[in-house]
């Protein structure tokens, strides 16, 4: 609006005066010109950080996703690989295998258990 007012003025100015007033009138245009030319390059370059940023976050999000879904994978197969060591460490400690160790070393069972006491006054086994 104010572009329009001072080019109006200028127009029905004295032909003296016009010169000063037509170069007032293109400073203020070029001014404006520039202000708005500025505020777009600022607008602009607002828009494209913001965007970049949000690139960068969206990434970052996916790339955690993929991690945590990995982290998730593994926390799996470590809670499988644990509970087939215990179904393992159950078998080995049963007593049917443990018998069953006891013959394939040949050892034999003991009868009879006599304690001693020695001079220390520990107790000792003796057969």
């Amino acid at each position: 609006m104010k572009f329009q007012a001072s080019y109006h003025s200028v127009a029905n100015a004295q032909p003296s005066r016009t010169r000063s007033a037509i170069f007032a009138v293109v400073r203020r245009a070029a001014a404006w010109a520039v202000e708005s030319t500025g505020a777009r390059i600022l607008v602009l370059s607002l828009i494209a950080v913001i965007g970049v940023a949000y690139i960068g976050v969206m990434s970052s999000v996916s790339t955690k996703g993929y991690e945590l879904k990995r982290v998730e994978r593994e926390v799996t197969a470590l809670r499988d690989t644990n509970e087939r060591m215990q179904i393992h460490i159950a078998e080995q400690g049963s007593l049917r295998r443990v018998s069953e160790r006891v013959r394939n070393l040949n050892m034999v069972p003991i009868d009879g258990v006599t304690f001693a006491v020695t001079l220390t006054q520990q107790p000792v086994a003796h057969r």
